[in-house]
């Protein structure tokens, strides 16, 4: 499979989802022609915004994406014309466990089997990708390419993820929705 940027979009609509109706935190990194495309909930905001983590995420990329860019949110005609051609879907927080459950473990799958395929590179530049999800009762799910597992592996890296999700919230719940996440947007979550 090759990444595409409507594989991008999904899984970046997916992981919003996933935030939303669920209450957990979710970070996704994504290359796609020498930009990384990113989804990160209100705790992972720092990595994706802040110098600190844009320079960590650059550093990573660096030996494997030609020419690394991280993606603020960026308008052109185009985005424009997909934005207002997609069907806004409200999202909303699934309060019964049971049903929360399940949603959580069908799209962790869902974003499993999307990313997983399309961050194998087939060439020395090939797609990098990661996933990170702080589950319920603590556990934390990952996914990376090579490129980026020392972001999930290495001191520095767990360290500034643990740091980020025992942060207070800094975003009111209200103000966290988003729901058309586009690629390369920095969009934020619902705890």
């Amino acid at each position: 499979s090759q990444l595409t940027l409507d594989i991008c979009k999904n899984i970046l609509s997916k992981a919003h989802t996933l935030t939303i109706t669920t209450g957990v935190q979710v970070l996704v990194l994504l290359t796609l022609e020498g930009r990384v495309h990113s989804y990160a909930s209100n705790k992972f905001l720092p990595l994706i915004e802040e110098e600190k983590g844009k320079k960590l995420i650059a550093k990573l990329l660096t030996s494997t994406v030609k020419e690394t860019t991280v993606v603020e949110e960026q308008e052109d005609d185009n985005k424009k014309e997909e934005e207002e051609a997609d069907v806004m879907v409200e999202l909303e927080f699934i309060k019964d466990r049971q049903k929360r459950l399940e949603a959580f473990k069908t799209l962790v799958g869902e974003l499993r089997d999307l990313i997983m395929p399309n961050i194998r590179p087939q060439s020395p530049w090939g797609p990098e990708g990661l996933l990170l999800v702080a589950a319920p009762g603590g556990a934390i799910i990952t996914l990376s390419s090579p490129a980026l597992e020392p972001l999930i592996k290495s001191e520095e890296g767990k360290k500034m993820i643990s740091t980020l999700l025992n942060s207070p919230d800094t975003v009111p719940e209200v103000e966290q929705s988003n729901p058309n996440p586009q690629p390369g947007s920095n969009v934020d979550g619902v705890d």
